[in-house]
Formats: C-alpha cells, sequence, structure tokens
C-alpha cells in the first residue's frame, strides 16, 4: 500500500543521498524492569532488579515495529539463536519485493560472528544483497591503529544533508588491522571510525589520556 502511493515507498535518506531500493531494519534490545518477580518470565536483570529483556526490531522506513519478542531478564544482548530468529520473524512480515536489499543496524552490544555472518549471507536465501552498519569496541587495538592512521586517510564527515562538516573527519582504517578472524567469512568487512573535534569543556573534564579516548 505504501509503494502505491504517489510517493512512492518511503526510502530513507542519508548523508544527502537517497538509499533507494534498501529496507532498513534496526534491532535493539531494553531491559524492561517490573515490580514483582511473579510476572511470568521475569528474571534477575544485569542492570539489577527483575524483569525483561525483549528484543525489538523495526523497519525504519515505515517506522513500525516488525517483531518484539518478550525475552526473559536474564537473556543476552548477543545471543546469535534469539537475534536470527527476530530479524528472521521480522524479514517475513516484510513484503518479498522489500527483502532483497536490506541494511540492519545493531549496537556493538548485540552482533555476534554468528548473526553478521547470518546478515552477510542474505539469511541463507540467493539472490539477497544484505549489510550490516555495527558499532565496534574501540580498544587499545584500534587506538593505536587510528593514531597511526596517515594524514591522507581522513576525510570531513557528512551531516544528514550532505554537507561537509569542518569538525568532524572519518576514516577506513580496515587496512591498519588484522581483521581476518572477520573477513575468512564476511570478506569485504570494513572498519570506519570517527574523529570529532574535541571541545573545550571535554578537555576541561577528562585526563589527557582520557581525552585522547574521547577523541576517538
Amino acid at each position: 500500500m505504501l509503494a502505491a502511493r504517489p510517493e512512492g515507498f518511503p526510502w530513507l535518506r542519508v548523508a544527502g543521498r537517497e538509499l533507494t531500493g534498501i529496507t532498513v531494519i534496526d534491532l535493539a534490545a531494553s531491559v524492561v524492569k517490573v515490580a514483582s518477580d511473579g510476572k511470568e518470565n521475569a528474571k534477575p536483570t544485569y542492570k539489577g532488579g527483575v524483569g525483561f529483556v525483549p528484543n525489538l526490531v523495526t523497519c525504519d522506513n515505515v517506522d513500525d515495529v516488525l517483531v518484539i519478542d518478550p525475552r526473559p531478564g536474564n537473556a543476552t544482548s548477543n545471543d546469535a539463536a534469539d537475534n536470527i530468529a527476530a530479524l528472521t520473524t521480522a524479514i517475513a512480515a516484510i513484503p518479498g519485493t522489500y527483502r532483497r536489499k536490506v541494511l540492519v543496524r545493531l549496537d556493538g552490544a548485540r552482533f555476534s560472528h554468528k548473526l553478521l555472518e547470518h546478515i552477510a549471507g542474505g539469511g541463507g536465501v540467493k539472490g539477497r544483497s544484505w549489510e550490516f552498519s555495527v558499532g565496534w569496541a574501540c580498544t587499545d587495538r584500534e587506538l593505536d591503529a587510528i593514531d597511526k592512521a596517515p594524514k591522507a586517510l581522513w576525510q570531513n564527515g557528512i551531516d544528514q544533508d550532505g554537507n561537509l562538516m569542518d569538525d568532524t573527519w572519518t576514516g577506513d582504517i580496515t587496512g591498519l588491522l588484522d581483521l581476518s578472524e572477520w573477513t575468512q567469512k564476511i570478506p569485504g568487512a570494513r572498519c570506519c571510525t570517527r574523529r570529532p573535534r574535541i571541545w573545550s569543556q571535554a578537555i576541561q573534564l577528562f585526563a589527557s589520556g582520557e581525552s585522547t579516548i574521547w577523541n576517538r
């Protein structure tokens, strides 16, 4: 029905560019506490108290919820089986035309080898072109790579409207890291970083070493 509108299906715009033909799926989870552990499936959570950690899958194109999986409070964020099941159910709710090109977004707490391999493989269906955008832990290894990155590697960031930003830079540091553990099964996986300007307030609040981390 959405595609039948005069303006067509609502493709997202990112950095001033329309992502025509790409369905954007967000996979997230959140702790929901309850007052009593007498509720069915209510379990102790890592944030204290008892409750649930439901998986939530939404489609950003249509701003709608596709799946809510009411998992118990002791469920982990990076449970590959749970996340794959939620994603599979969500994709099944989308008309076939919009399942071929999909971008799945999730934070660093949720990803695992199995989940990303599942996404990269189009959910096991030939002919699909699926991609993922995932948060990545910034450890000493990544900080070292960022510090060693040549000046030519950095490019101005782009805001939502497609304008160049003069206080934020981005760079692809894939070549400065050993990602063989990932690229063996996910060829083409890349690691990109953003480097915003350190504001004076941050410099005052953090020691020099911490300010360096803040800057990454």
